[in-house]
């Protein structure tokens, strides 16, 4: 249910990490890890898929949807702002 959220994540971390695959490799883990350590209730899963929508969304406007691609990598948001 939540797999496309933790992939734009994952992918995300992936581009912005210099395209590293351990960044990747690491936030899989965290979250096999904290899967296996907190068993949750089917309702609290669907307060971790909208979490995860949240966070997925919030990065994509955050940072742009130009950061989950192969492309150019756009400025951090901090970058942005001129103060000429």
């Amino acid at each position: 249910m939540a797999m496309i959220p933790v992939s734009v994540l994952m992918t995300w971390i992936y581009n912005n990490n210099q395209r590293s695959t351990l960044s990747a490799v690491l936030l899989h883990f965290m979250i096999n890890f904290a899967g296996e350590l907190i068993a949750v209730t089917k309702r609290a899963e669907f307060y971790q898929v909208l979490l995860l929508i949240a966070v997925a969304v919030a990065v994509v406007i955050i940072w742009g949807p130009e950061t989950l691609t192969r492309g150019q990598k756009s400025p951090h948001p901090a970058e942005k702002v001129s103060l000429a």
